[in-house]
């Protein structure tokens, strides 16, 4: 596999080049993924990150021979689904999250490996001259009040003349269209205010976060929990990309990988095997034969998946 991803990365392809963009009918991607901004923003490096659920034309698959998967645990296990027999005749190479092996086949195992991205320097807040925070206010991005609170924690650490912006979308969660009104835009709120205490901060809209070019010594506190809604978050990209710290992406630790790809001057991807886990996808699959409509939409699904991927029994 490493000679799979070695050539790859001499001559890569990838659907984001200018050159393949017509491949894909942006015009039939639903509505849901637009409410990720700007976390579902397309990006570009040598292993072709993409939402492979969101490609409609199986014929497009085995023109490339990598793709980082960027889908949510949901659509990834959505897209196992509907291309289960078709996947073996692609000789595809899909790099995953780890926490997503116990969904595969193990028939299919050995067109997987999974990923992970580090940033070159320590996330820090005591070096941080401004700190952003950032959150979708729905729970399948958040998780939870008390998740929520265990991040901020890390500001007590902050530098007492450091600046705080302070970006909060209000929406409601994507995949789930009947979703109900909630309290989200009241509590997180103030649970940022009293971490935040006397501190003055600057209340900020999404796009004029999007503006900034210039990170360097700029931590963002993200309230991200999870892969629900993605495993690769473009916001993240386009933070480090710019020289700014990321709270939830670890410093590069430097260990052996199958291959370590340098994404920007300031963090990088690396590729290892799939974890030895015991598969779940007889269940995921036993589950569909027995639920009919639209999965990634369906909170029955949901829970489903994120059951069979709590699941950390070992391979026999």
């Amino acid at each position: 596999m490493s000679e799979i991803l070695k050539a790859a990365f001499a001559r890569p392809r990838a659907i984001n080049q200018n050159k393949h963009h017509f491949l894909v009918n942006k015009g039939l991607i639903p509505q849901y993924i637009w409410d990720f901004y700007p976390l579902a923003t397309d990006y570009y490096h040598e292993f072709n990150p993409y939402y492979v659920h969101l490609i409609y034309n199986e014929k497009i698959f085995p023109e490339f021979p990598v793709f980082t998967v960027r889908d949510g645990v949901v659509a990834f296990a959505d897209f196992l689904l509907k291309n289960l027999k078709l996947i073996p005749t692609w000789k595809t190479l899909f790099l995953i999250p780890a926490s997503y092996a116990p969904l595969v086949p193990d028939v299919l195992r050995e067109q997987f490996l999974t990923y992970t991205i580090s940033q070159n320097q320590k996330p820090d807040i005591r070096k941080a001259n401004t700190v952003t925070i950032f959150g979708l206010m729905c729970e399948q991005y958040f998780g939870n009040y008390d998740k929520i609170a265990e991040k901020l924690a890390v500001l007590k650490d902050l530098a007492p003349d450091a600046e705080i912006r302070i970006c909060l979308a209000p929406r409601k969660n994507p995949l789930d269209p009947g979703d109900k009104e909630t309290l989200h835009y009241i509590h997180v709120p103030e649970l940022v205010r009293k971490s935040v205490g006397e501190r003055e901060i600057k209340w900020m809209k999404t796009r004029d976060l999007m503006d900034n070019s210039i990170y360097r010594d700029h931590y963002l506190l993200d309230l991200l929990d999870g892969n629900f809604l993605t495993c690769d978050s473009y916001f993240h990209f386009w933070f480090l990309s710019r020289g700014g710290m990321v709270n939830s992406i670890p410093e590069w630790d430097k260990k052996e990988t199958l291959f370590d790809l340098d994404i920007s001057f300031h963090h990088k991807l690396h590729v290892r095997p799939l974890p030895e886990v015991k598969s779940q996808f007889g269940e995921l699959l036993f589950f569909s034969k027995m639920f009919k409509g639209d999965f990634v939409t369906s909170p029955k699904f949901h829970n489903e998946v994120l059951r069979i991927i709590s699941t950390k029994a070992l391979r026999e």
